[in-house]
Order: C-alpha cells, then structure tokens, then sequence
C-alpha cells in the first residue's frame, strides 16, 4: 500500500490532470491484481490444497460441467486457523478461475449443501456480479479522483481544516 500511495502522491506532485493518471494507475493496478492475487499473494496467508478425489469433488466436477463452468482448480483454504466463518469464494478468470471451500464449511456441511454453495458462486459469475462490482469500482474511483482533482488546490479546503500551507500531503 505504501508503494500505491508513493506513486499517487508522485502523480499529484508531477503531472497536471493528475487525477486522471492516478485513476488509470489504479484501475491497472486493481485489474492486475485481480490476476495475480489468487495465485501469488493469497497463499502466502493461507494454505490452498486441492480439493481431495471423492464425492464432494465428483459432485462439484458434475454440477460445474452441467453449467458449461470451466474451473482450473477447486481448493480447500486453511480458513480455521483464524476464524470459525464458513465461507467460499470465486476467483480468477479465463484458464485460471477456481473455487476455493474453507475448511469450516466443508466440516459442517453435506455434499448437496457445499453444491448449492457452488451454485450461489457460478450464480454470480454467470449473472455477471462480479463484472458489474467491477465497474462500479472503477465508476467509483473515477469520481473520486476526479473530485479530488478539483479540490486539490482550492484555499478554502485548506483553511477550513486549518492548514495554512497547501500541500499534496495534507
């Protein structure tokens, strides 16, 4: 985060419509991210196996082929080591989407339940939830910036906080 906000500051400091290039910086960032996290950077924080050969795989194997979902991987995450939420998530796109179970969910549910949880998260893949999130974060952050850009210099922001220098920082 430090390096983020360093090169935001850097923006603001160097370019004239620098609201518009730190929009773009971070918009590729988060698009990056959102690529190189599942597989790099979460597991440093968690173990990902690979969900073990048996019914509960064999069913989410059928359910995901009989909804024309292509999965790379369906994993089980470490989630007891530092809660007892019962969760589950879809990440990745193209060649690298997968599903990860948390151990906590899988304790404590049937196969038929953990499929219907499956089915809640290719739901939202296939009504495009996670597309639209991702819009609406970039719509967001747009405004934001953009906002920003216009009150970056203005004296009476300043003074209305106290600040009597103006300054990128403050």
């Amino acid at each position: 985060g430090g390096v983020v906000l360093a090169l935001l500051l850097w923006f603001f400091m160097s370019f004239t419509n620098a609201w518009l290039w730190a929009w773009i910086f971070i918009t590729l960032f988060q698009l990056f991210m959102m690529f190189i996290a599942p597989v790099t950077i979460m597991p440093l924080f968690n173990k990902f196996i690979p969900l073990e050969d048996g019914p509960l795989k064999t069913e989410i194997e059928a359910f995901a082929q009989k909804e024309n979902f292509k999965l790379s991987g369906l994993f089980k995450m470490d989630g007891s080591k530092r809660s007892t939420k019962a969760n589950a998530y879809f990440t990745g796109f193209g060649k690298y989407r997968r599903i990860v179970l948390f151990d906590t969910l899988i304790q404590n549910q049937t196969t038929d339940e953990l499929v219907a949880v499956l089915a809640h998260e290719i739901g939202h893949y296939k009504l495009k939830h996670i597309f639209r999130q991702l819009l609406v974060s970039l719509l967001s952050s747009f405004i934001t910036f953009y906002l920003l850009g216009l009150f970056i210099n203005n004296d009476f922001i300043f003074s209305a906080f106290g600040v009597e220098q103006k300054s990128i920082y403050a």
